[in-house]
């Protein structure tokens, strides 16, 4: 589900830096997030406290404030909205209330549904509430209470059960598109899937479902141009269109996906911004030119825009440039020679925002 893969420790015996090495060398994780236990217990499990619901959405436990763990809870809520997700954007954080202890967060999530643990003890009022904050939190799950007197909050029906992996499973790969999107001559989406097939060839194909300004959805069939690469371009965008879309995956053994996974409940969203060149610098920021390029890449910055960071990742979500940033400087050259040609995802940590731009390095297409 983390597109991004990451890891979370609580602590441990290995020295940090080792365990990065071993994180990067076996599973090919390059960021680490090293955060203590806010619960403070014997087993620092994340899962006691926090769950991953999607690559950018996190569920953290809430208490009340006359519990020990309160302010720590709290801190750790605070931490995950800084964090960039694999999709370039802030996590989006959301919060479980447990007046009594319950592993709210221990649940399960199985294909299109959350089984949440739930003691009927406690009274409706309190689980009734835990379901409706992961009904808010992923729209197009069904979320199902399991009651049962005996869940421990240390011990719930995540660490009860065992998932079953889907060896037939259809896999999509996408780095979504969001915030403020700058195009001229339209808009491409790229996909890569493919089938998880032990017995063999499995024909793929794929859809683009795209909403303009909540009107209905609209369906474009993606082009396989390269291998499992799906490409599709949306043309006949204005200034302040509202696009929210998905991607529709299938094969020839009845398989469908989707990205993300909810599809139509829960689509990927953006604006559109059209330009045309630097002379409108002054009414949109930033702008990346040319786009498709060739060998590198001009980010031009306004004024009053102040970078803290700037980083290149493929579209797996992983760093490929590191640019080295100065408040006063507006204006950077990124050279992209040394890179292949497909799609890259340039992330924008300005002051008060964060804004993601996919660029095109020419030939892949």
């Amino acid at each position: 589900m983390i597109a991004r893969m990451k890891s979370v420790c609580a602590s441990g015996r290995l020295p940090e830096s080792e365990i990065h090495e071993i994180s990067e060398a076996y599973m090919g994780i390059r960021e680490y997030h090293f955060v203590p236990d806010p619960l403070r217990s014997w087993l620092q499990h994340i899962d006691t406290w926090a769950k991953f619901l999607a690559p950018n959405k996190i569920m953290i436990l809430q208490v009340p404030e006359n519990n020990s763990n309160h302010s720590t809870l709290e801190a750790m809520a605070n931490y995950w909205a800084e964090q960039t997700s694999s999709y370039g954007t802030k996590y989006s954080v959301f919060r479980v209330f447990t007046p009594n202890g319950q592993a709210y967060t221990n649940s399960l999530i199985l294909n299109d549904k959350l089984l949440l643990p739930v003691n009927p003890d406690y009274g409706t009022d309190c689980y009734e509430g835990a379901v409706k904050s992961f009904e808010e939190a992923m729209p197009g799950y069904r979320v199902k209470g399991i009651p049962y007197n005996f869940w421990y909050g240390m011990d719930a029906l995540h660490c009860r059960v065992m998932q079953v992996p889907d060896l037939e499973m259809l896999r999509v790969v996408h780095q979504p598109y969001y915030d403020t999107i700058d195009i001229s001559n339209g808009l491409i989406f790229e996909a890569e899937i493919y089938s998880l097939n032990p017995t063999g060839y499995m024909e793929e194909s794929a859809f683009l479902q795209y909403s303009v300004n909540d009107g209905e959805f609209d369906s474009i069939e993606m082009e396989l141009k390269d291998g499992f690469k799906f490409s599709a371009t949306l043309t006949g965008l204005n200034d302040e269109d509202v696009i929210c879309y998905y991607i529709e995956a299938m094969n020839n053994n009845n398989k469908k996906e989707y990205h993300p996974y909810a599809g139509k409940n829960d689509p990927h969203c953006f604006i559109v911004r059209s330009t045309t060149g630097i002379a409108e610098l002054g009414s949109v920021s930033p702008i990346l030119f040319p786009n498709p390029f060739s060998e590198s890449i001009t980010l031009e910055l306004a004024s009053f825009d102040s970078p803290e960071k700037i980083k290149v990742t493929d579209i797996y979500g992983r760093t490929v440039k590191n640019i080295r940033t100065d408040r006063n400087i507006q204006r950077y050259v990124i050279n992209m020679d040394d890179m292949p040609q497909g799609i890259y995802i340039v992330i924008i940590e300005l002051e008060k925002r964060l804004i993601t731009k996919k660029i095109v390095k020419t030939g892949s297409y």
